[in-house]
């Protein structure tokens, strides 16, 4: 309702189709998370410490996933396709079946550390409609 009134329209659509290098992160998590934290630790190595870094942890474990899948065997590939392809007859969340908690909570922490980038869109979209000035307040468990 609000979008047709201020005829907003949002930048980003609901079922986006995950990459291939995405299930694979989700997928092999754990196996590549040394490699994550080494090159976060590079990466932070390099940015002044009074300067915030221009990339979070989860851009880094982003690049670190595509690297990886891009030099994977076949075997494994064949098999994040056909998990692609389960996930896309149902639905993502009944799909990306967590093996522990601790794979769980990483899936959490990283949509919470996307929230602010994916709320400021749409807050920027009102902003720009409205000339309101807006605060989101937030909190959990």
């Amino acid at each position: 309702m609000t979008q047709g009134m201020l005829g907003f329209k949002p930048k980003m659509t609901q079922n986006k189709t995950l990459k291939e290098w995405q299930v694979y992160q989700e997928l092999y998590h754990n196996y590549i998370q040394d490699s994550v934290d080494t090159e976060w630790e590079e990466y932070c190595s390099l940015v002044p410490q009074d300067v915030k870094p221009a990339k979070s942890q989860s851009d880094i474990e982003d690049e670190v996933a595509q690297k990886h899948y891009d030099i994977e065997d076949d075997n494994t590939k064949t098999e994040v396709k056909a998990h692609l392809q389960d996930m896309q007859k149902s639905s993502r969340k009944d799909a990306l079946k967590f093996k522990d908690k601790a794979s769980h909570n990483k899936a959490y922490e990283k949509a919470i550390d996307r929230l602010p980038a994916s709320i400021n869109l749409v807050i920027e979209q009102f902003i720009e409609l409205t000339g309101w000035n807006f605060t989101i307040l937030g909190g959990g468990p």
